[in-house]
């Protein structure tokens, strides 16, 4: 599973990075949620502690957040596009 479907859209947890000024940028495991496939709209303030309905439930958000490392990183400042590190990043 690399998505759960939560009325009608799916999400997933992704790494997303965001620059707070010219020398600090910070990463986080965030939701991106997406329409079609397609991201359009993500959860900047997730808590990685979450609440279900069942152990299995919370296997398979732990099996989600370990996804997140190995897609590309999202640029928070330029959603939904990939952050692309450069000298000046």
């Amino acid at each position: 599973m690399t998505e759960i479907k939560i009325k009608g859209r799916t999400f997933n947890y992704r790494i997303g990075t965001k620059k707070y000024d010219e020398n600090e940028r910070w990463f986080d495991i965030i939701e991106v949620y997406y329409t079609d496939g397609i991201p359009t709209d993500y959860v900047e303030d997730t808590r990685v502690c979450y609440r279900c309905e069942s152990v299995a439930a919370i296997k398979e958000h732990n099996a989600l957040l370990i996804q997140a490392y190995f897609k590309p990183i999202i640029d928070l400042d330029d959603f939904p596009n990939e952050f692309t590190e450069t000298i000046d990043s």
